[in-house]
């Protein structure tokens, strides 16, 4: 990959040997004179399309170096620039494929200008002296600053894997795509913005050449270091650290203290341990962050007091939001806060331990140590940090680790919870307990598959944990990190804690005088600097294409109807042979007509013992799947496409045998929220496919039992609508038609004897106004923009088994509708909804059945047609070297930029997608004056323009 240059009209090109990136400078004099509100805000013209289509013979070369990857556009003074990777070194490869490189020299090459053109900059900034002998600039780069940065040894990049994202997230899925990233580690983001939303309106074919050819790269800061290690028993493994650092509320160390309203802390890094060997692959993740309140800090030589700026009650919501944002992310949070016993840091461990307990709706998904580092290793040194581990031993184990089965790349364990670690900086304590606790988490992976683990990792695995401290403190305070003599050696010596006061001293003075500097260059790589705008980027071809393809969308696209069947029955543990047509079949209609799809979700398909929970019994939903499958087929042929399951909560998805084949992108995923997130005695299962080209997302729930906890169920409802994620990150809202259904636990709110009198006279209204789930969907909290149809059938809880009498026992549960469907989609039109006479369980199943329209798009003609629309505008308008400048256009006044001088004729590019000649001394008959004064210098000066009539 390299960058070519357009000198005239100026354009610039990434390009490599199929396909090009073209960015055209679409501001100019006259664009600013027309348009004084957008002179700071460049605009470009941009087109992706591969070489042999484009003129590229007036292209040449700017630079010999080599593009390993671009990193977006970045508006500085008002001019723009493209930054490429021309410097970059592999550093590790956490798994066969995957390889990160650290970026250590980078390009700017301004749209705009071509002052800096041609010209090698050293690394301060300034040409060097031979390119100054032919007249360049003396001036500084206005990119030097951050060039220096992005130069610093702290970013990375991997074109084989989406970096941003952890192991576990990843799993054994190696699919990769830009759209997967994590844009709160992808420090490029401001550069990339507008290109992701280009490449977004791009066609498939096109999407997939861009990623093909590696032309998006999502750049992180933080560390990543892979290092070869031996196991006991001539075993070869890779120990990788990677440390991802967000950029949210980024800073430098007394700029940036605690939260901001959005929840966002300073210095908070994703931190990941991965062993590869070639049988199994382990991942376990930590996350760091500042003090989660308000909170600053003196700028002082002699001194850094704390100042806690806000109060408790003030600081809570924004303290919610962190919390709320981590648990959807991780499931359970275990604080481990390393602040001291004494003025300033006792301040802020007494604040923080209130907000915790003052955060009532996540308090069980979130819990607290405080460890006082200093206290605790004053006596015996830095060795006694091992006391932490008694302390949180539980919830290593509970939180257990990542681990995935490389021969059958099926994961085989998941990390329910995640350790957050901080100290004051969140440097150097929070590093060498951080290693403590990953040190105990491989310890107890390697013991559960009895892999020995010999002395090698121990060793190696202390020495890149002191090198990812080293990293993360230069990034936040300018030096190397204190204490990793220790973390490298396990022992502290005279050496060391003379390289410590060093260091302190040193942090001191950059602290004082540097850090102001180092401040404004990461605003102004993360676009935040007053007054500084995004580059916007238009490209007109693809815009004129996509607007004419939804304009004409039914010459290759048609529409197709499909009946959905959807049932949900918590089955008390109970196996039975009872025949289930009146609930898989339940109205006379289906006799003729039976469904395309059918959906159907158990609960307790095992009883929820405590062994069922650890080990569910997949023999269970195996008779399940071939009673409803033989129900079915006595209607029609079906196959089974999909099964899930979780402990007790299983997902199926059949298919009429003569429909499998719109079928495309079937996957499956789940979430626990059993106690907390641990135990997946509740959550949710869910299956993602298309269908044709209208997508669909599936899910059965069971939700939290009890008639008080509509928290519980909320907070259930809310882990598993965020936490459920299929590959490139997609999610339930992504998909076109959403049905879901299970067991919601939902109560009617009424007295129980009051709710038994009026359900035998069948005013299921009354009782529907209190109905909890109904209340909740009414105020907006849970399942905001699903529907459920009119409910006309009693109760589907609790019955004694095998009869049709409410409960009878002891604990009397008021009969309820807990058993539920609701569904979202444009297309969806729900035809019936009840409940069947099945009595072997203590509940009624329910089912629903629906009419879906189906989009079916016919790819070879759409691709067909885009092409020659494609074709035709470019032949109207030409490629960007001919689109000179965007033009604005009103009723009295054309603006536009400067054609070349060999040509008296120009087509131009309108806003409104129209074209227009403008020509030099053209027929007055045919033609309509503009007061406006040519700009062109090649054009006789108080020349006038005439435009064209029709092309207006």
């Amino acid at each position: 990959m390299k960058v070519y240059v357009n000198e005239y009209p100026r354009s610039l090109a990434l390009a490599t040997d199929d396909y090009a990136f073209i960015f055209r400078y679409a501001n100019n004099k006259a664009d600013t004179m027309a348009s004084s509100s957008k002179s700071n805000i460049p605009e470009c013209i941009v087109e992706f399309a591969s070489r042999k289509s484009i003129n590229f013979d007036s292209y040449h070369p700017i630079s010999s170096l080599e593009c390993y990857g671009f990193l977006g556009i970045i508006n500085i003074d008002s001019d723009a620039f493209l930054c490429v990777i021309t410097g970059k070194t592999q550093v590790a490869s956490p798994r066969p494929g995957e390889t990160i490189n650290r970026i250590y020299s980078v390009e700017f090459h301004c749209l705009n200008r071509d002052t800096w053109d041609f010209l090698t900059i050293d690394i301060n900034g300034f040409p060097i002296e031979s390119d100054l002998d032919r007249g360049g600039p003396y001036e500084e780069h206005p990119c030097a600053q951050v060039r220096k940065l992005l130069c610093n040894n702290s970013f990375f990049y991997s074109t084989d894997f989406d970096l941003t994202s952890t192991l576990q997230l990843r799993g054994s899925n190696r699919d990769f795509s830009s759209d997967s990233y994590d844009e709160s580690f992808m420090w490029n983001s401001y550069m990339m913005s507008e290109i992701f939303k280009f490449r977004s309106q791009l066609m498939p074919q096109e999407r997939k050449a861009i990623n093909d050819c590696g032309f998006l790269t999502t750049a992180i800061r933080g560390f990543a270091q892979t290092v070869n290690v031996g196991l006991g028993g001539g075993i070869n493994a890779r120990l990788t650290i990677i440390s991802r650092q967000s950029w949210h509320r980024t800073g430098t160390r007394y700029i940036s203290r605690g939260i901001d309203d959005e929840g966002n802390v300073s210095n908070f890094v994703e931190t990941e341990t991965i062993l590869y060997t070639d049988d199994i692959c382990f991942g376990y993740t930590q996350i760091r962050g500042s003090v989660p309140t308000f909170w600053e800090q003196d700028i002082n030589l002699l001194s850094a007091k704390v100042h806690i700026t806000r109060s408790l009650e003030a600081a809570q919501p924004a303290f919610n939001r962190h919390f709320d944002n981590l648990i959807q992310k991780f499931g359970i949070i275990h604080n481990i806060n390393l602040l001291a016993d004494k003025s300033g840091e006792i301040d802020l461990t007494r604040r923080y331990n209130s907000l915790v307990k003052s955060g009532i709706h996540f308090q069980s998904q979130v819990s607290m140590t405080n460890f006082d580092f200093h206290a605790e290793v004053a006596r015996s040194g830095y060795a006694s940090a091992n006391r932490i581990i008694p302390l949180i031993r539980n919830s290593i184990v509970e939180f257990a680790f990542f681990a995935s089965d490389v021969g059958k790349s099926q994961d085989l364990n998941e990390q329910i919870g995640v350790f957050r670690v901080n100290c004051l900086d969140c440097l150097d304590r929070t590093n060498l307990i951080q290693q403590i606790i990953s040190k105990n988490a491989l310890q107890m992976f390697l013991e559960y598959y009895g892999i020995h683990s010999g002395q090698d990792i121990w060793v190696k695995h202390n020495v890149i944990w002191a090198d990812n401290g080293d990293q993360l403190s230069q990034i936040y305070a300018g030096t190397n990190a204190l204490k990793t003599s220790f973390t490298r050696s396990g022992k502290m010596n005279l050496a060391g804690a003379i390289a410590d006061a060093t260091k302190s001293v040193s942090r001191l003075y950059i602290n004082n005088f540097v850090d102001k500097s180092r401040q404004n260059t990461m605003d102004v790589l993360l676009g935040r600097q007053a007054g500084q705008a995004g580059v916007v980027l238009h490209d007109p071809i693809n815009d004129f294409v996509t607007s004419q393809l939804k304009k004409r969308q039914g010459e290759f696209s048609s529409q197709k109807d499909i009946k959905i069947l959807a049932g949900t029955f918590n089955l008390n543990g109970v196996l039975t042979d009872a025949d289930l047509t009146p609930w898989i079949f339940p109205n006379p209609e289906d006799l003729i007509v039976s469904p395309d799809l059918v959906l159907i979700g158990f609960q307790e398909i095992v009883e929820l013992t405590a062994g069922q929970i650890l080990n569910a019994d997949p023999g269970k939903k195996e008779f399940w799947e071939r009673r409803v499958l033989e129900c079915l087929n006595e209607r029609d042929s079906y196959v089974l496409l999909r099964s899930g399951q979780l402990v007790g909560t299983a997902l199926m998805l059949f298919v009429k045998k003569s429909e499998v084949e719109y079928i495309r992108n079937v996957e499956g995923a789940m979430k626990k929220t059993g106690l907390g997130g641990m135990a997946g005695n509740k959550g949710g299962v869910a299956v993602s496919f298309n269908y044709a080209n209208t997508s669909f997302c599936f899910i059965t729930a069971h939700l939290a039992a009890g008639l008080k906890n509509v928290d519980e169920r909320h907070s259930d409802y809310k882990v598993i609508s965020s936490g459920l994620r299929f590959s490139r990150g997609k999610t339930i809202k992504d998909h076109d038609t959403v049905i879901w259904l299970g067991d919601f636990n939902y109560r009617v709110d009424l007295p129980n004897e009051q709710v038994r009198k009026i359900v035998p006279e069948g005013d299921f209204g009354a009782l529907f106004e209190y109905d909890q789930l109904n209340l909740q969907m009414v105020s907006g909290n849970t399942f905001p923009f699903y529907n459920e149809m009119q409910i006309k059938f009693p109760p589907t809880y609790k019955f004694d088994n095998g009869t049709d009498i409410y409960d009878t026992s002891e604990k009397a549960r008021t009969p309820s509708w807990t058993d539920r469907i609701l569904s979202r989609g444009t297309n969806l039109r729900q035809l019936s909804y009840g409940s069947a006479p099945l009595m072997f369980s203590d509940h009624r199943p329910v089912f629903a059945t629906f009419d879906a329209s189906i989009t079916i798009i016919d790819e070879h003609l759409k691709a067909k047609l885009s092409s020659q629309l494609y074709d035709k505008r470019r032949a109207e308008v030409g490629n960007t070297n001919d689109i000179v400048s965007l033009i604005d256009i009103n009723e009295t006044t054309l603006t536009h930029g400067l054609p070349p001088p060999s040509s008296d004729t120009r087509k131009w590019w309108l806003s409104n997608g129209q074209s227009a000649k403008v020509q030099v001394n053209p027929p007055k008959s045919d033609m309509v004056f503009n007061p406006r004064r040519d700009p062109n210098p090649f054009h006789k000066s108080n020349e006038p323009d005439f435009i064209d009539k029709v092309g207006l």
